[in-house]
């Protein structure tokens, strides 16, 4: 088990040499945690996770927090992706496309969700995606 915290603008020690327009602040990102253990997973696993967690800050368009839960392992691997904020959303065609419902087009506000489900399927793996109040939740088993 690991787990990783963020908070804040970080610039790491070696960032003085850097160009001033790569920095970023990942959209007001304040916080995020991540759970459980990756080791052993396959590549599209990896890379499913990594999309549900950008999909995650895409849900919180004034900043808050992601945690990804990693439970289970090998075939048996469960993701939950929470992102609370405020204003937390989730658009319906990206719940749509989720689900793999890829019958609009895909244009630039919808291909990561495209490739989210795109990865899943060849992972073996189903996701859902729910809102609340303040908050969305992506769930890939």
């Amino acid at each position: 088990r690991f787990q990783v915290k963020v908070t804040g603008y970080h610039t790491p020690p070696d960032f003085d040499g850097w160009r001033d327009d790569l920095r970023t602040d990942f959209h007001g990102l304040r916080a995020a945690w991540m759970e459980g253990t990756a080791a052993g997973q396959t590549k599209n696993k990896v890379k499913l996770l990594l999309n549900l967690v950008a999909l995650g800050v895409v849900a919180l368009p004034r900043g808050g927090e992601i945690r990804a839960v990693i439970s289970g392992d090998g075939p048996d691997v469960a993701y939950t992706v929470t992102a609370t904020g405020k204003a937390a959303r989730l658009a319906d065609h990206i719940k749509a496309l989720l689900a793999g419902d890829a019958t609009g087009e895909v244009d630039a506000h919808s291909i990561q969700p495209y490739y989210a489900a795109r990865v899943a399927a060849a992972a073996g793996m189903d996701v859902t995606a729910e809102a609340g109040e303040d908050e969305v939740v992506f769930q890939a088993r």
